[in-house]
């Protein structure tokens, strides 16, 4: 028998290299694949998570009774009293320092109160009950001291009672035999703190300029605000760079002009210095230490000024944190819910699968498309047509990449509906498919423009006047009022929930469709207001111009969740 060698097998068939693989035919392009970059190569095939905006509460939050947070003066104590819980002072008598923690100079962050705090000298002057230092504003802070300020002198005190604050008491080890105003030496470290607050809060350039400009409405003229003195030029320029709006110099001093007030700048109303603090400009207020000084320690224990500093806080950062922590737990309660309805089920049917797989509705969703199986086939084609015609015509044929469509039977969760942010899908229940709209608008307000999940347009600065006339109307309803449970007074008012119920009414009601997507909006939730409404379709139509123009297809990007 012929032993058969390596070359034999070599030039025959049987070890033709064509037939182990198929042949390749590389295109100019497909060369690059040899030789990949770093930056070009796989090193990974994990799917990376959806981008997902991170709901965050604000550092302080956790301090205040949720009852309590627009009562100024409550927020405000409470505020003084966590600064002076990260205060130290160390030694004895008369040879005290203050020492700043780290946490505490944190939360202070960098603006003129703290600036004012932290470039402050403490000096004590022996023991007392009230602990009293003076304190002297550095003088070699050239940039925080003006040339021609008196640089003030402060008596304050460690623990120091509300009762005391901005009055004159003599100190028993005191060199001089006069009366000394006591000041709280926490109070500018608070007004630090809400300053920091506010300037880390979302959107708080739009919140502030809104502010700004609606507290100017008594001078503003269309977009223009008269005022006469040449002097004032520089500032008037400042400010109109800062709000869009334009500063006409009269020739001649007025009172008035075209039935609006002439602006002097010595009269900016306190508000608007306050939103224009948060916006970069330094107002006359704060630039100086003797003018913080005036609003820290004087007769009242908080200025004007500082007093619309602690409104924006409690009614812009602590009223978001409410909502926030709603969400949040909203959140929560419906993904625990997740397994019960979003879980595909075993054993359809081959027809419903059939349905399934060439449903109209895939042209919308680019997720998972779910029929339940005592679905009627022919009522779901009639769905298709009415959401396609909803779709062409309202939304530009726009189709969500990354949402599922579950068409379920919902009857454990007492709901006709779910929209499940966490796992971008929507669930209507097949006895009742009115609900489709509301659980879509949901997901229009789940980070639909920015393209992140969880980024809420409810939580926007625009969507908060429809939620407080919303909101309004909710504690209006007396079979409300005593309701508890899921369905009581704090569900109606959560964010979310508005924005899709306005949502359905903007559809029915603006758009002008009726059909089965759509469920009855005559009940007490669908407020019968035309004020509400003139609201309500001015945000949607602005809303829909920017969403629906062009017809694009929208899905987040596969990054990691934003921090």
């Amino acid at each position: 028998m012929k032993q058969v060698t390596l070359m034999d097998l070599l030039d025959s068939s049987i070890f033709n290299t064509n037939s182990l693989a198929p042949t390749l035919y590389l295109s100019e392009s497909d060369e690059n694949y040899l030789n990949r970059e770093n930056k070009d190569k796989v090193f990974s095939l994990v799917k990376m998570s959806e981008k997902k905006k991170q709901l965050k509460l604000s550092s302080l939050f956790k301090i205040f009774s949720k009852r309590k947070i627009y009562d100024t003066s409550y927020v405000f104590e409470k505020v003084v009293e966590w600064c002076r819980s990260k205060l130290q002072f160390v030694g004895e008598n008369d040879n005290r320092d203050v020492i700043f923690s780290t946490e505490l100079k944190n939360a202070m962050g960098d603006n003129p109160y703290s600036n004012y705090v932290l470039n402050t000298l403490f000096y004590s002057y022996g023991y007392s009950e009230l602990i009293p230092y003076k304190c002297k504003t550095e003088e070699s802070k050239e940039q925080f001291i003006d040339e021609t300020s008196i640089i003030p002198m402060v008596y304050t005190a460690y623990k120091l009672r509300k009762s005391l604050r901005g009055s004159k008491w003599y100190y028993r080890s005191h060199p001089h035999l006069s009366k000394e105003i006591i000041g709280d030496v926490c109070v500018p470290m608070a007004m630090a703190v809400i300053f920091n607050e506010l300037s880390k809060r979302e959107s708080i350039e739009e919140i502030a300029k809104e502010i700004a400009i609606n507290s100017l409405k008594d001078f503003i003229d269309g977009e223009v605000i008269y005022y006469s003195i040449e002097a004032e030029k520089e500032e008037f320029e400042k400010i109109s760079n800062i709000l869009d709006i334009k500063f006409v110099r009269l020739e001649t001093e007025q009172a008035q002009f075209n039935g609006k007030r002439v602006m002097v700048y010595a009269n900016l109303p306190v508000k608007t210095c306050a939103a224009l603090s948060l916006l970069g400009y330094c107002p006359d207020s704060l630039r100086n230490a003797r003018e913080i000084y005036i609003r820290c320690f004087g007769s009242s224990f908080m200025t004007s000024f500082s007093k619309y500093l602690v409104e924006f806080y409690c009614t812009k950062v602590l009223a978001y944190d409410v909502e926030i922590k709603d969400m949040i737990e909203y959140n929560k309660r419906t993904s625990s819910e997740y397994a019960h309805s979003f879980e595909t089920k075993k054993n359809i049917p081959l027809n419903i699968q059939k349905a399934m797989q060439e449903s109209d509705f895939h042209n919308f969703f680019g997720g998972f498309v779910e029929f339940d199986e005592l679905c009627d086939v022919k009522k779901i084609r009639v769905l298709e047509k009415e959401w396609r015609a909803l779709a062409e015509k309202h939304f530009n044929a726009t189709k969500f990449n990354n949402v599922s469509l579950r068409f379920r039977r919902l009857g454990n969760h007492k709901a006709s509906g779910l929209y499940y942010p966490a796992f971008r899908c929507i669930c209507v229940d097949i006895n009742n498919p009115s609900s489709m709209v509301h659980e879509f608008g949901h997901m229009i307000d789940d980070g639909s423009l920015s393209g992140i999940g969880g980024d809420y347009l409810s939580l926007k600065p625009d969507f908060d006047q429809i939620k407080e006339v919303y909101r309004e109307h909710i504690d209006s309803i007396d079979m409300l009022k005593a309701k508890k449970g899921k369905y009581s007074a704090d569900y109606y008012k959560n964010a979310t929930e508005i924005f899709a119920r306005s949502f359905e009414m903007y559809v029915s009601k603006v758009l002008g469709v009726s059909n089965s997507l759509l469920g009855d909006l005559h009940s007490f939730e669908y407020p019968d207001d035309e004020e509400f409404m003139s609201m309500v379709k001015e945000y949607f139509d602005r809303l829909f111009k920017v969403l629906f123009e062009g017809g694009k297809s929208y899905e987040n990007e596969c990054n990691q969740s934003d921090s």
